[in-house]
């Protein structure tokens, strides 16, 4: 039915008159998402998040696009700014912070991490705490329990990171 289509039209007119589901998502959806009806960006988000057919094109500009909601204030994140919700390094963040992915998206997470969201506690996480508790160290003198805990991870896992290089 295709070829009958091209032959009839011509290729090069059925090719200037179509979009591709991949043109859609790079020319259309993601450049507009902030304008997009939060219930259909949603859905729309999940979906490519669970497609295994996206192409590279499509999730290099899924990597720089804000486009995934977050669990705190629900505003859109890219991938890479976001952090694992339920893994070791959580553990290292608050809630507070608007760095979660929304449960929405919790069925997607391998898809996060493809496209560039923290995981795995490194040496430049250990130091972005560190600073982040330095930065608040006068509420920390206060006693507030969430930045003592947060310490109290970093600590742990400054340790088992500390181990494992000279165990």
């Amino acid at each position: 039915a295709l070829d009958g289509i091209k032959l009839a039209v011509g290729e090069d007119a059925l090719k200037r008159r179509t979009f591709s589901v991949s043109h859609f998502y790079k020319e259309v959806f993601l450049p507009r998402i902030s304008q997009i009806a939060e219930d259909e960006r949603d859905h729309v988000m999940a979906y490519m998040l669970r497609s295994p057919f996206l192409d590279a094109d499509v999730k290099e500009v899924l990597k720089r696009t804000a486009c995934i909601k977050t669990s705190h204030t629900k505003r859109l994140m890219k991938p890479g700014d976001l952090v694992h919700p339920a893994d070791s390094i959580t553990n290292l963040f608050l809630k507070e912070e608007d760095l979660f992915p929304h449960e929405l998206y919790h069925s997607n997470l391998a898809a996060l991490i493809d496209l560039g969201m923290t995981s795995e506690v490194d040496t430049d996480v250990l130091v972005n705490r560190a600073q982040f508790l330095d930065s608040r160290k006068t509420a920390f003198k206060g006693g507030n329990d969430q930045l003592k805990n947060l310490a109290s991870y970093l600590l742990k896992a400054v340790q088992r990171r500390w181990r494992r290089r000279h165990g």
